[in-house]
């Protein structure tokens, strides 16, 4: 079923002086819930991680890729680390970035590791904008995540997280697990590949229509040139048509490569 989980890692990368949410997280709520409240029948995996530096962090992240083939029956990956105030990544605890790109080719390889399995919440700042990093042309790097779109504190990450923790370890699946421990104010959401694709296309979309450039290599430099040049009655309603088409061959093409057959 989708959202079903089977393992959970749970990485922090906090700053000296920080609450260690993650820690705290891991040790009270998860750890301590799976190994004497859960059921056998949807018994969880599970692992904590500390990285001190972006090294560590993205060697984590590849070890999970390299074992991440015996996990399709659901990996939740649960990240503690600051978002950056650019609003383009995540803070390690040696203040190094890591991008929202970079990210994203690391969830990918999981990803399509585990088929499509791989659900992220990200207990940081910002982490709404992780999207911002997919390539609609490749894999989803995700089933879905968690995140906010603006700054969070560690009192509400641990009270949001506790409890949907709470959930799932007693229901074994993290949509339903979000959804029921979700309040009216919460800073907290779920985004799914569906609608990560729908935002980047329309995107797309938004370039086609309002960059030149981009139109003209859409629908062919050659093509549009020879259109532009002759110009006369019918040109814009020619090439209104082939943008639809355009749109249409991206769509396709995207959407093949983005989604995954299961």
């Amino acid at each position: 079923m989708v959202g079903d989980i089977k393992h959970i890692f749970v990485i922090q990368s906090l700053f000296e002086g920080d609450v260690k949410s993650g820690q705290e997280l891991y040790d009270d709520t998860i750890k301590r819930g799976i190994e004497y409240f859960q059921p056998n029948d949807i018994r969880i995996k599970h692992k904590f991680f500390n990285a001190p530096t972006k090294k560590s962090f993205v060697e984590y992240l590849k070890f999970i890729s390299e074992n991440a083939y015996l996990m399709s029956d659901g990996l939740l990956l649960h990240l503690e680390m600051h978002g950056s105030a650019n609003r383009d990544g995540l803070v390690c605890s040696d203040k190094s970035l890591i991008t929202w790109i970079e990210l994203i080719d690391l969830f990918r390889v999981i990803n399509i590791q585990c088929n499509n399995a791989l659900y992220i919440s990200l207990a940081s700042c910002f982490g709404r904008d992780l999207f911002n990093g997919t390539n609609p042309e490749l894999k989803s790097p995700y089933s879905g995540y968690i995140s906010a779109s603006k700054e969070v504190l560690p009192d509400e990450i641990l009270q949001n997280f506790s409890s949907m923790f709470e959930i799932l370890i007693k229901k074994g699946n993290v949509i339903t697990a979000y959804l029921e421990a979700s309040t009216p104010d919460s800073s907290f959401f779920y985004k799914d590949a569906k609608e990560t694709f729908i935002q980047s296309f329309e995107y797309v979309k938004r370039r086609l229509y309002n960059d030149p450039e981009f139109k003209r290599m859409a629908l062919g430099p050659e093509l549009y040139d020879s259109i532009d040049a002759t110009g006369g009655y019918g040109k814009e309603e020619l090439v209104e048509l082939m943008m639809e088409q355009a749109l249409n061959e991206i769509y396709g093409k995207q959407k093949e490569a983005f989604y995954f057959n299961n």
